[in-house]
């Protein structure tokens, strides 16, 4: 599994990792909101209470080192692409799809990765997927956290115990 390229920052007032394209987007699309209407101005201030300048900025620059360090990555392939195809699938990489989006092996291939379908029932899945629910649970931001698996159908759960 892989998902899209998708810097995250830290919103301490929130609690939570948010990407960093909604970080730009709201605050753009509230500046643009309220030159259209400047007697609304300070609605769409209020709506950005969690994000201030260093924030935005913060969200700014891990976009623009996203898009240098992307490239970068291509090229330590054994047969790295030109330039021009490095970006575009730099830029399918780091699309609309949000941070939670999964792309799959034929998506993937599509783009142009290296990719090798590993079946479920093979041998090869299970330090794989020993990892990833590892990973899941590790992650976990509450006291509990864990992975409810059965032969068709995976679940990870994540509560806090009151």
């Amino acid at each position: 599994m892989l998902g899209p390229i998708d810097p995250q920052l830290w919103l301490p007032p929130r609690g939570e990792l948010v990407a960093a394209k909604d970080i730009i987007k709201i605050v753009e699309d509230s500046e643009a909101k309220a030159v259209e209407t400047p007697q609304a101005a300070i609605w769409f201030a209020n709506m950005l209470g969690d994000i201030d300048a260093v924030i935005y900025r913060q969200a700014k620059a891990s976009m623009e080192r996203t898009k240098e360090l992307v490239p970068e990555m291509f090229n330590l392939r054994r047969s790295p692409p030109n330039e021009d195809k490095a970006m575009e699938m730099a830029e399918q990489l780091q699309g609309p799809a949000v941070h939670a989006a999964v792309i799959g092996h034929t998506k993937a291939e599509d783009i142009g990765l290296p990719v090798k379908y590993v079946e479920p029932e093979s041998s090869d899945w299970s330090p794989i997927w020993s990892l990833y629910t590892q990973y899941q649970v590790l992650i976990g931001t509450n006291q509990m956290s864990c992975v409810i698996e059965g032969r068709r159908v995976w679940l990870t759960w994540m509560s806090g115990m009151d």
